[in-house]
């Protein structure tokens, strides 16, 4: 699939949940599993360029039940990071960095890449939660300790 047709992909009409059922069956036909693995990295890329986190989020998660590929998913997940906004409607910012620290565990030379991208989140003085809500502390700690699972899985990985 091609960048082009990832964009055509994300303006077809029945969102994600196609792919998302090819997955599944893909996942028990050993020899379609690049293929389809392919198609579920450019929808989320393209997802994520469109600012469609939900799909997003929905369709990396499939990708990793496929693949458990930590260096095809966690770029995808740092970028996903970046739209995600504070608070409000799901995914906020603090999902896709558990996901992350998820994947982080169980693949950590993935985390070795991409802990750079999201350490410096544990050194700065306002995070990315939002301050308004009375689960603003939680969201905060969750923040904090998904990334540093992502950072201590890094580290685990260089040593």
């Amino acid at each position: 699939m091609t960048a082009n047709s990832a964009r055509k992909a994300y303006a077809t009409p029945g969102g994600v949940e196609p792919l998302l059922l090819l997955a599944e069956v893909a996942a028990t036909h050993p020899p379609v599993v690049d293929q389809v693995a392919e198609r579920l990295h450019a929808t989320a890329r393209a997802r994520i360029e469109g600012d469609c986190r939900f799909d997003a989020m929905k369709v990396l998660r499939a990708l990793w039940q496929l693949t458990r590929d930590g260096r095809r998913v966690a770029p995808a997940l740092v970028e996903l990071v970046r739209i995600c906004p504070p608070g409000g409607y799901p995914p906020t910012v603090v999902e896709p960095l558990e996901f992350l620290a998820e994947v982080a565990t169980a693949d950590p030379a993935c985390a070795a890449e991409v802990a750079p991208r999201v350490r410096y989140l544990l050194d700065t003085d306002e995070r990315p939660v939002r301050h308004d809500l009375w689960r603003a502390v939680l969201n905060d700690e969750a923040l904090l300790a998904a990334v540093r699972v992502v950072v201590d899985a890094a580290e685990g990985a260089e040593a």
